[in-house]
């Protein structure tokens, strides 16, 4: 495409001045447009566009390139016709002196369009030189419907060139290929990957969709596998892990009090009810994605078979089946999700699904309060120092998926409505309980970036939330009260592989087993030769899947990795507590032994 374009420009003779305002203000800088006019003409020769949308029309200069270019295109500009942002007061009458009858010019702010008129444009024009949200929202309706968009501008300002490589970069999937070409004042092309026509305003008997439907169809294969938040730890070993951070802190609230039955609500791929079961707990989960319970089935069936089963159900959330009352819900992600309608309706079910002392777990990012507040005020510190911040903070994924976004104050207010006992506080997926453990003002509560809550019919405070994340030294009295045991082995692999090897857990002591807190404790274990030489001393860390409260049991993966000689060896797994000691070291109780074969 770049040769085209030059040898285009190379053979291109347009000449705007030909039917530039002698009027123009910017006159003086005519001679220095001249090639940068001619870049466009050459673009649109190179592309043969046969539909054209530019925003920011004034006297018509880049429309005649365009059409110079190609001349059977249609086009169609929209303009506000006001001396701002580059344009120019009844700049519009001028430009219909000389293009062609069947141009459509609108007068019109695009900030108001909520799409682009028409169905598709083989090439849209996005001017670069003004504020950059109005740019960002510009190059958002852009995207939806264009074969290229060619961005004004690129190399115009620093600002300039940092905005569109930021959306560039957001928008990366949607995108074939970008090229950049120097100049007068830069332009940046996109080449952008057609796109179906979106099903997702209709509902299969051609009504208009409203609420939740309107993003269904956004909910694909795809988006799960290389988009939702903790794809990138769900391939091989990582299906039998959790390691994404979010899924850690919300499966620690939903199951470290031992529930006998959890459901699940928009449980996507599955990661809380596949490892839920593992421990013994009846799982359902549901997504109104077909994509989402397929991979989730898929993945639940090529782990070692549960200590539970799963049941997996393609239904929407706002259809609800009545059913035996589960000890725990999970809302994870989801109320964001749903309009404010679809959430109350949601937690008047939820309610009524829930045991006399069940527990519902919310968790949803964003905290709206960090976008509104904590975020603004850095952008203000950004631009004092000259720093580069972009103005839209949000992916394309959350902006697109995003229709109701929570504060505190409408989370707890719509909890509190259906439950009597609801508890909320701020955090992020590395440290779920801020808000709790230290003192916060609302500049340091609009920092973090996450909501949870617990709701109950029951009664939730606060410090039964903190008590799984704060953890104390262990004495060797209550290591010698903590048991565990492995599945049987012997573990076969080849050398240097890793394997995953459930461990059961069962606290016996009076204090708070975690991975979390000033003193984790973590999963390791010893490597021995059969005639008791000390192969590896410390192996893996691998972390608890939840807390553990006095008197529970719960089954957790752990990461071994073989040697690279093959031979039989020794496996002993136990745990350590850190800047504490190897509770093996303290009782028989704490390890488990099973022969490792690597051939």
């Amino acid at each position: 495409m770049i040769e085209r374009i030059l040898q285009a420009y190379a053979n291109s003779t347009f000449d705007f001045r030909g039917i530039a305002h002698e009027g123009d203000s910017l006159k003086r800088l005519w001679a220095e447009w001249v090639p940068y006019y001619r870049m466009k003409a050459a673009i649109a020769a190179a592309i043969q566009p046969t539909t054209i949308f530019e925003f920011g029309v004034r006297y018509g200069y880049s429309a005649a390139a365009f059409l110079h270019g190609s001349p059977r295109a249609t086009y169609t500009g929209i303009d506000l016709d006001v001396a701002a942002f580059g344009g120019v007061r009844d700049g519009l009458a001028f430009a219909r002196t000389h293009l062609p009858a069947s141009a459509t010019l609108i007068k019109g702010d695009s900030q108001t369009l909520k799409e682009l008129p028409g169905d598709y444009f083989d090439l849209v024009h996005v001017d670069g030189q003004q504020d950059e949200a109005g740019f960002y929202r510009d190059m958002e309706l852009a995207i939806r419907k264009a074969g290229f968009i060619l961005v004004d501008g690129y190399f115009w300002t620093r600002d300039n060139f940092l905005a569109a490589s930021e959306f560039l970069l957001r928008h990366r999937e949607l995108t074939e290929y970008s090229l950049a070409i120097p100049g007068y004042a830069g332009e940046l092309l996109i080449k952008v990957k057609r796109q179906t026509p979106s099903a997702r305003s209709t509902h299969g008997d051609g009504q208009k969709a409203s609420g939740s439907a309107k993003i269904r169809d956004l909910y694909t294969k795809d988006y799960y596998q290389f988009d939702c938040g903790g794809w990138e730890y769900q391939q091989g070993l990582g299906r039998r892990l959790l390691d994404d951070a979010r899924l850690r802190a919300v499966y620690n609230l939903a199951v470290s009090h031992s529930p006998r039955r959890l459901l699940d609500i928009g449980c996507g791929r599955g990661e809380i009810c596949r490892l839920a079961s593992q421990s013994g707990i009846a799982c359902v989960g549901i997504d109104y994605s077909a994509d989402a319970i397929a991979i989730a089935a898929e993945a639940a069936s090529l782990l070692p078979k549960g200590l539970a089963s799963i049941q997996w159900l393609c239904i929407d959330a706002n259809a609800l089946p009545e059913n035996e009352p589960f000890d725990v819900i999970v809302l994870s992600d989801v109320i964001e999700h749903l309009t404010t309608e679809e959430v109350d309706g949601l937690l008047h079910k939820t309610r009524r699904l829930l045991t006399p002392n069940g527990r519902l777990i919310v968790h949803t990012f964003p905290n709206l309060w960090f976008y509104e507040y904590h975020y603004k005020r850095r952008l203000r510190k950004a631009a004092e120092v000259g720093a580069y911040l972009p103005v839209q903070p949000r992916s394309r994924r959350e902006r697109e998926m995003h229709i109701n976004e929570w504060n505190p104050r409408s989370l707890r207010r719509i909890l509190r409505k259906h439950f009597p006992s609801a508890t909320l506080w701020f955090g992020s997926p590395e440290n779920p309980v801020a808000s709790m453990k230290a003192r916060m003002g609302p500049r340091e509560l609009a920092a973090q970036r996450d909501l949870f809550a617990v709701a109950s019919m029951g009664t939730v405070d606060a410090c039964e939330v903190l008590r799984l994340y704060l953890t104390q030294p262990l004495s060797r009295s209550a290591g010698e009260r903590i048991r565990i045991s492995h599945e049987q082995g012997p573990f076969c692999c080849h050398p240097g592989e890793t394997l995953v090897v459930s461990l059961s857990i069962t606290n016996g002591s009076d204090q708070t087993l975690s991975s979390e807190g000033d003193w984790p404790t973590f999963i390791s274990y010893h490597l021995l030769s059969e005639s008791d030489e000390m192969i590896v001393f410390e192996g893996h860390r691998s972390r608890f899947v939840c807390s553990q409260l006095p008197g529970s049991t719960h089954v957790h993966p752990a990461l071994v990795s073989a040697p690279q000689q093959k031979g039989s060896y020794r496996l002993q797994l136990t745990l350590v507590q850190e800047r504490v000691s190897w509770l093996c070291d303290w009782s028989s109780t704490c390890v488990c032994e099973s022969k490792l074969i690597v051939s």
